[in-house]
């Protein structure tokens, strides 16, 4: 899902991605939401070939696996394929997270095609906009 932000020069674009990928690595939720205004690709892949889900279900970063799938829907409404992404070894967001001993985040990836498939794309999206901010509060 490349950023559709006309006038953000390659270089611009560049340095989101690079920071969007360095906000999901360390969970500063915050931070990729205002990464993602200014026109970050959600999807983006680094030199590794793996996108900002990708490091946050490595950390076990549950509230950033969530907003990045629901700021997914929002702009591109197919969360399977945000989750299903792999890297270059053929490796999804769910196998690194399982890798890393983080269950939860399993779960949670696990659930989120079968829930958009029962809600839709707007119920899920408004399901994981107020899970999210229960999570925060």
């Amino acid at each position: 899902m490349p950023s559709d932000r006309p006038g953000l020069s390659s270089g611009k674009r560049l340095q989101l991605k690079t920071d969007i990928i360095k906000a999901a690595r360390k969970g500063k939720n915050a931070e990729i939401l205002r990464l993602i205004k200014e026109g970050a690709d959600i999807a983006a892949k680094d030199e590794k070939g793996l996108t900002p889900l990708h490091w946050a279900a490595r950390g076990g970063w549950n509230e950033t696996c969530i907003l990045l799938i629901e700021e997914y829907a929002k702009a591109n409404g197919n969360v399977k394929e945000l989750i299903d992404a792999e890297d270059p070894e053929r490796r999804t967001p769910r196998w690194l997270a399982k890798s890393w001993w983080n269950d939860q985040t399993v779960r949670l990836l696990d659930s989120m095609p079968q829930l958009q498939d029962w809600m839709g794309k707007e119920n899920l999206r408004r399901f994981l906009t107020n899970f999210r901010e229960c999570l925060s509060s």
